[in-house]
């Protein structure tokens, strides 16, 4: 158990994919190994969670009926060893390449420089496109992990610009 009480996040009446939505931006800003308690009546919700917790590295420590209608779920921020920490989560899957690196250059624009996005693909075309890209542009590719057949998560940075001396 947690020495500091876990933070509560009450989304009832929130259909999916809100409460992962919300439950995503709290533990963004919680330091690893702190726990968010979820409660949400969407009876999708626990399979959500538990799919992006396969994804992420977070863990989905328990789920409880409250009443007949709402169920807590617990849920622990965790960086997985050899991954990165991550800023913003881009899910890019069944999106057709380009569609993956121009959301991914979008999203990148708006980010302070520095923040770490992680997208996620199964587009065929991203290994080549996303190592041309972060090689022309000023995006740091941090990290790749192959999750499974065809289906990756690329770490990837907004770096500041550079400026040519005169």
């Amino acid at each position: 158990m947690d020495a500091v009480p876990p933070i509560t996040l009450d989304l009832t009446g929130a259909r999916c994919p809100l409460p992962l939505v919300g439950a995503k931006r709290v533990l963004d800003d919680l330091p690893d190994g702190r726990t968010l308690v979820l409660i949400s009546d969407c009876p999708g919700t626990e399979g959500d969670l538990r799919a992006w917790a396969e994804i992420t590295g977070h863990e989905v420590v328990s789920s409880r009926s409250l009443d007949t209608r709402r169920t807590a779920h617990t849920l622990r921020r965790c960086v997985p060893a050899g991954r990165s920490a991550s800023n913003r989560l881009l899910d890019q899957r069944n999106n057709a390449c380009p569609g993956p690196i121009l959301a991914a250059k979008r999203l990148l624009d708006r980010m302070p420089v520095g923040e770490v996005l992680v997208l996620l693909t199964d587009c065929t075309l991203a290994p080549e496109d996303v190592a041309v890209w972060a090689e022309d542009t000023a995006i740091e590719h941090i990290d790749t992990y192959k999750t499974r057949a065809g289906h990756y998560e690329y770490y990837l940075r907004r770096r500041a610009p550079v400026t040519e001396k005169l």
